[in-house]
C-alpha cells in the first residue's frame, strides 16, 4: 500500500519572525525556567556566614588578698590606670613584721650563746697552751744543762792514779739518757702545740663568724632589706622559715596581674577582710573579641582567617584582624529571631584578635571593652550582584 496522502501539505520553514513570535507567546514558561536555574543555584552554592556580632571581651581582675587580715592602705582611685604588676592596696602586715622580729632576736640570742660555749673552749685551749709553752721551756732548759754535762764528761780525762772509770761512763750514760728524755718531750710538745694551735684557730675563727652573724641578723630590717642580704648568715632551717614569713609580707601588698583601669573600689580602709573577698575590681586593657558562630557554620571560620571588625557605633571605621581559634565546645543561647519559645541556637564562640589599628599611638584603645562590634569575614562593600538582589542587609547570612 502506498503511504502517499494527497491531502497533507508540505512542512513549511517558518521565518525569524514567526519563530521569536512563538518563544514570546511560552515566556511564563521562560520565566519559571529561569526561576529553578536561580534555585539551582543559590542551592548549590549553599550559605555561609559573612558577618557575625561580636563584642569587645572586657577581662575583669578581682583584687583579693590570699589571707584574712585587716585592709591598711588603698594605694589607687576608681578611674586610675594601673600598669600590670602596680601595687594598688595593701593589708595589715604587722603580725608577720613582729613574727619576723622575734625570729631574728631568737637566731640572733643563739649566735651569742654558741659563740660564748666558743669562748669558754678557747680559755681552755689557751691554758693548755701555756703549759705546754711552760714544759717547752723546761724541756729547753734541761736539754741546755744536759748537753753541757754531757760535753764536760766527754772532755773530762780520767785520773792515772784512778784506773776505774766506772764513774765516769755511768755519768756519761745517765746524762745521755736524761738528754734523750728531754729531746723526745720537747718534740711531742712542739707536735701537740701544733695541733692546738691548729684547732684554737679555727674556734677563734667559728667564733667570729658566729659574731658576724649575729650582727647581720640583728640588724636585718624585715620591711626594707632584702632577705638574700643575710642568706649567708642563716641556716637552711632558719632561711626557711624567714622565706615563709616573707612571703607573707609581700602577699600583704595586692598587686594587679594584668593592669588596666580601676572601675570598682569596693571596701574601705580598717575593714576586716576575709580570705578571697574582692577588695577592687580592675578592668583589664581589651586583647580579644569575642562573637558566635552558629553550629551548621562551624566549617566556614579557620584559625589565622583574615576578619574585618566594625564598630556598631561608627560603621564607617574598618580594622582588619585575624581569627585566633574556634571554640571547641559548643554552646546555646536563646533565639530571639524566632516567634516560638524556648528556641535556642546551637554554635561556637569565635575569638578575634583585638586590632592592631584600634590602638592609638598614645596608649588608647578606639573599641572599648563590652563594646558591640561586626565581624565580617568578607571585606565590606565586596558582594556580587545576585547577592545584592536576593538577599536582605538585615540578615546575617548571605550567599
Amino acid at each position: 500500500m502506498s503511504e502517499f496522502h494527497p491531502n497533507r501539505t508540505k512542512q513549511i520553514r517558518t521565518r525569524p519572525k514567526l519563530t521569536a513570535r512563538k518563544v514570546f507567546e511560552c515566556w511564563p514558561l521562560l520565566v519559571w525556567a529561569g526561576v529553578l536555574f536561580i534555585a539551582y543555584y543559590l542551592y548549590s552554592g549553599g550559605v555561609q556566614f559573612t558577618r557575625m556580632n561580636g563584642a569587645v571581651d572586657p577581662y575583669t581582675e578581682t583584687v583579693a588578698p590570699v589571707e584574712e587580715g585587716r585592709l591598711a592602705k588603698i594605694l589607687v582611685e576608681r578611674g586610675q590606670r594601673v600598669a600590670p604588676g602596680a601595687p594598688v592596696a595593701q593589708m595589715d602586715d604587722l603580725t608577720f613584721v613582729l613574727e619576723i622580729e622575734s625570729r631574728k632576736r631568737e637566731f640572733a640570742a643563739g649566735r651569742i650563746d654558741d659563740f660564748r660555749d666558743l669562748d669558754l673552749e678557747i680559755i681552755k685551749l689557751e691554758s693548755d697552751m701555756r703549759e705546754i709553752q711552760i714544759a717547752e721551756a723546761e724541756d729547753a732548759a734541761v736539754i741546755k744543762e744536759l748537753d753541757k754535762v754531757v760535753s764536760d764528761v766527754a772532755k773530762a780525762q780520767p785520773n792515772p792514779q784512778f784506773p776505774n772509770l766506772q764513774f765516769f761512763n755511768s755519768d756519761l750514760i745517765r746524762a745521755r739518757t736524761d738528754l734523750s728524755k728531754a729531746t723526745a718531750r720537747q718534740a711531742l710538745s712542739t707536735q701537740h702545740k701544733g695541733k692546738v694551735e691548729e684547732i684554737l684557730k679555727r674556734i677563734q675563727g667559728d667564733r667570729a663568724r658566729l659574731e658576724k652573724e649575729s650582727a647581720d641578723i640583728g640588724a636585718f630590717d624585715p620591711q626594707s632589706d632584702d632577705l638574700s642580704k643575710i642568706a649567708t648568715s642563716l641556716r637552711d632551717k632558719e632561711h626557711a622559715e624567714l622565706i615563709g614569713l616573707k612571703t607573707q609580707i609581700e602577699l600583704c601588698q595586692l598587686r594587679t596581674n594584668h593592669g588596666g583601669i580601676v572601675d570598682r573600689i569596693e571596701k574601705e580602709i580598717g575593714e576586716f577582710i576575709t580570705k578571697g573577698e574582692s577588695i577592687l575590681k580592675v578592668v583589664g586593657d581589651p586583647v580579644h573579641i569575642v562573637a558566635f558562630l552558629p553550629q551548621d557554620q562551624a566549617d566556614d571560620l579557620k584559625d589565622g582567617q583574615p576578619v574585618f571588625v566594625v564598630s556598631t557605633a561608627d560603621k564607617t571605621s574598618l580594622y582588619e584582624t585575624t581569627v585566633l581559634r574556634v571554640a571547641p565546645r559548643i554552646n546555646n543561647l536563646p533565639d530571639s529571631t524566632s516567634p516560638l519559645p524556648n528556641r535556642r541556637v546551637h554554635g561556637r564562640d569565635v575569638l578575634v584578635k583585638y586590632p592592631d589599628s584600634a590602638k592609638t599611638s598614645d596608649g588608647k584603645f578606639k573599641l572599648l571593652p563590652g563594646q558591640t562590634v561586626i565581624i565580617h569575614t568578607e571585606k565590606p562593600g565586596e558582594i556580587n550582584l545576585l547577592d545584592s538582589i536576593f538577599q536582605n542587609d538585615d540578615n546575617d547570612k548571605v550567599r
